[in-house]
């Protein structure tokens, strides 16, 4: 949002802030609305790119389009998984993935028998690439 828009809205008495501030989003929570959003998002752009319908994809996946267009609008009822699926129909794929150290404070955190990751210190992300 461009910043003139940013502060008319202001001006008349609206709040701009987060979608994770809004809804009161934990840092995980919103990490993993974020990761299904970037998810949908590649989907619909690689059936778009191979000019294919929802119904072609869902014959594919052997699943009905209905359920093809809640992946791709990323639906609460969707699981990651089932993304996935569709991901790799398309012939898409998670290229990498990184994570964050996990601090010894953690709850539930097993230092002594966990070793820290190889990317240590990044930030969790994943890339996603046909």
């Amino acid at each position: 949002m461009d910043q003139s828009k940013r502060a008319a809205l202001e001006v008349a008495g609206f709040r701009v802030t987060t979608v994770a501030d809004f809804l009161g989003l934990s840092e995980e929570e919103n990490d993993l609305v974020e990761l299904r959003v970037a998810l949908s998002q590649e989907i619909r752009r690689l059936r778009e790119a191979q000019k294919l319908s929802q119904k072609e994809v869902a014959e594919r996946m052997k699943t009905s389009q209905p359920r093809v267009a809640n992946i791709e609008a990323a639906a609460p009822g969707v699981s990651v998984d089932l993304m996935l699926r569709e991901l790799h129909a398309l012939g898409g794929r998670v290229a990498r993935l990184e994570f964050a150290e996990v601090h010894p404070d953690y709850p539930g955190a097993n230092v002594a028998k966990t070793a820290p990751p190889k990317s240590a210190g990044k930030r969790a992300s994943a890339k996603i690439s046909k």
